[in-house]
């Protein structure tokens, strides 16, 4: 089905998956694979590309002396700038083989004693290859954590031909990236330093002598470099490091990073405005520059470079004549389940993936047959009626437009009704690089409708082999937290989708409550909630959406500690097994001690006041909380005959000669079953005679011993 639309059968990276035991992208919504051409498409001739939710990463780390001073942190032990830099990344990198991403990390450093990139770039050594995450740089930054491998700063930090490293470094990344054979993706160089003073001449040492028109020179090409990078797509972050509290050893303390005017105007090339979440871009830079911490890098990665639309279309406001009035918009997904890693078949002898191939078969005479030599029909009235795929296409589209049309506007309350849910809702937001002045049309209509309480019903066919649905576009304000910077909810219309009358399942005769409670039935209620308060840290895991999913936590833990040869640190701040477990576990002081014991008392009198059957009801539970199943006479008695069968059937047969003589292999199916039935012997499901010998035969040794 995906080859007809062009799209070929989804690739999967073997080499990833099999290093941490088969961590794929399938996370992704299956909308978005089978979207053909309808994603993230660019117009025709305006030479845009398509983008792939693959990300390059290079992490351009400094590594100047004072990079390496050990200094002392408030959340940490001592450490050096480098060792806190290398851990963060390390987190980074662990984090995204959890979530299944493939996304080619890189690390490069400058500022080196020695030089190692292809390019013979001073100083700038290439530390970790761009590639697909593996296990390798896992243990690569491992190392250079434990101080096993050892880096070394430049001693003298000036060049002959008093060239800047940092331009040099971005010459490197640079060159990278276009050797790299994902054109499409996105790519990224995070900047990490402590030094402030890396303009120019300033950068390349701490004599102030030298002449300021060749600090100048240096500054323009530095920046032309970083301007160049910005024009091929290219995202250039600096993350400064300046949260050290003072020097470990004796000695001055360095001067804590400031918003020097160079890496101002870097950023000032760099950063995207449509990316501003601050009012101005110049907020946005003095926020970069001043107020983010390197603890917050894996967040800034994750929100900036994963983010991937499930369809983009185009909304149709006004009915279609002489004057149509549509925009350009975009769908996402907010929530999306997550799913376990699916295991890679090999063939135990090669060690070579196994490739599934699906064919057809004639169920009559077992020939396989081609697509020309089937054709497909609906069952009516006891006959065939065949339809081609063009036939049912043609049926299911309506020869309705693709894209969102508006039928019109109604109020939020009669539309939208409490479980009518058919799946999750989209998010719609504005795309001006389609069709300029969506974003405009898209809030001012956003703006009406807030104010007037309504929503637009609107007919969706997102993708050319969709069925026509209808939706309500529920609009949303933006909502940001207290530091005015974390969105909470983002500005857009929520795509709810409207259930048909088929859709609606009515609930069975005598399902309402018909008897209600006495007065101290709901007293007692009242009580029991109130001991039954959970602590305020559950309440912030819930309020901030951070808790995780603990069977996914230890699947990738024990693979994990399995590529790595290491043991499962349940304490590990990454994977965190011991705090998400304690979040789906009773409180231990809800089982015992003076909150249990009120509990206890509680419930005694909400089954005193509910009913004085209450307890004889329980009790008729089985151990494991579900009641036990009535016995019927009539299916005991066949089971009783069927045994009573299979021992006439048993007693009449020399097992133990048969089995001397090997002649085990002529006793038919119903004789072996009857003797695993004989002697309450467990059969395979779906047992073969093989299966079924094999069974007796250890029976009847285990007997003779």
């Amino acid at each position: 089905d995906r080859k007809e639309r062009g799209g070929g059968p989804k690739k999967r990276n073997i080499a990833a998956m099999a290093a941490f035991g088969g961590l794929d992208d399938d996370d992704e919504d299956d909308d978005a694979d089978l979207l053909g051409g309808d994603e993230e498409e660019g117009e025709e001739g305006s030479g845009s590309q398509r983008l792939t939710s693959k990300a390059l990463i290079l992490f351009l780390v400094d590594c100047s002396p004072n990079m390496h001073l050990k200094y002392n942190f408030e959340e940490s032990k001592e450490m050096t700038y480098f060792e806190s830099v290398c851990k963060q990344i390390h987190t980074i990198c662990r984090q995204k083989l959890k979530k299944g991403q493939l996304d080619h990390v890189g690390l490069v450093l400058f500022n080196c004693h020695d030089t190692q990139n292809d390019w013979n770039h001073q100083s700038c050594r290439i530390e970790i290859p761009l590639k697909e995450l593996d296990k390798f740089a896992i243990d690569h930054l491992a190392e250079l954590l434990s101080g096993t491998r050892e880096v070394k700063a430049h001693a003298t930090m000036v060049d002959s031909d008093d060239k800047s490293h940092l331009d040099l470094a971005l010459w490197c990344c640079t060159s990278i990236f276009n050797d790299s054979l994902e054109k499409n993706a996105k790519k990224g160089i995070y900047i990490l330093t402590c030094n402030d003073d890396m303009e120019a001449g300033s950068f390349l040492g701490s004599d102030k002598t030298k002449n300021d028109k060749k600090k100048a020179s240096a500054q323009a090409q530095c920046l032309q470099r970083v301007k160049d990078s910005s024009e091929k797509g290219i995202l250039i972050d600096v993350w400064p490091l300046y949260d050290a509290i003072s020097l470990v050893q004796d000695g001055p303390m360095p001067t804590h990073f400031q918003c020097t005017p160079f890496f101002k105007n870097l950023l000032q090339v760099s950063v995207n405005t449509d990316d501003c979440i601050s009012e101005t871009k110049e907020e946005e830079i003095a926020y970069r520059l001043t107020e983010r911490k390197i603890s917050d890098l894996d967040k800034e990665i994750d929100g900036g470079l994963c983010s991937r639309s499930q369809a983009s279309l185009e909304w149709m406001i006004t009915p279609p004549g002489e004057m149509p009035f549509k925009i350009a918009i975009k769908l996402f997904s907010l929530t999306m389940e997550a799913k376990k890693p699916t295991p890679i078949k090999v063939q135990t002898q090669t060690n070579k993936t196994i490739k599934a191939v699906t064919q057809n078969m004639c169920a009559a005479t077992g020939k396989l047959l081609d697509a020309q030599q089937m054709e497909s029909f609906y069952n009516f009235g006891g006959g065939s009626i065949p339809l081609t795929k063009h036939e049912t296409l043609k049926l299911k589209s309506m020869d309705i437009p693709q894209g969102i049309t508006t039928l019109g506007f109604a109020p939020k309350h009669l539309v939208i009704k409490p479980g009518h849910n058919l799946r999750a809702c989209w998010l719609m937001r504005p795309d001006d690089k389609r069709a300029s002045n969506s974003c405009t049309s898209f809030r001012a209509l956003l703006q009406v409708l807030v104010e007037k309480d309504e929503v637009a019903i609107c007919c969706i066919r997102k993708r050319s082999n969709d069925a026509a649905r209808l939706h309500a576009l529920v609009p949303q304000r933006e909502v940001r937290a207290c530091d005015e910077r974390t969105i909470i909810a983002c500005e857009g219309f929520h795509v709810v989708p409207l259930p048909f009358a088929d859709d609606i399942r009515t609930l069975p005769p005598g399902f309402a409550l018909s008897e209600e409670p006495e007065q101290p039935a709901v007293d007692a209620a009242k009580k029991l909630l109130k001991c039954l308060k959970f602590g305020d840290e559950f309440f912030q895991y819930l309020e901030s959406g951070n808790m995780s999913n603990p069977s996914l936590l230890t699947q990738f833990a024990q693979i994990e500690a399995l590529a790595l040869s290491t043991k499962v640190d349940r304490a590990d701040p990454v994977t965190n097994l011991d705090e998400t477990m304690k979040l789906i576990e009773v409180p231990k002081y809800m089982i015992q001690g003076e909150v249990a014991e009120k509990i206890k008392k509680n419930v005694e009198l909400l089954k005193a006041a509910v009913s004085a059957e209450y307890d004889v009801e329980m009790e008729s539970k089985s151990a494991g909380g579900k009641r036990k199943r009535e016995v019927d006479p009539e299916a005991a008695a066949k089971a009783t005959e069927k045994k009573e069968d299979a021992q006439r059937i048993v007693a009449e047969t020399n097992w133990s000669s048969m089995l001397a003589n090997n002649s085990l292999s002529k006793a038919t199916m119903p004789m072996l079953k009857a003797y695993c039935d004989a002697h309450d012997l467990k059969k395979p499901s779906a047992a073969k005679k093989a299966d079924l010998m094999e069974v007796v035969v250890t029976h009847l040794n285990q007997l003779d011993t």
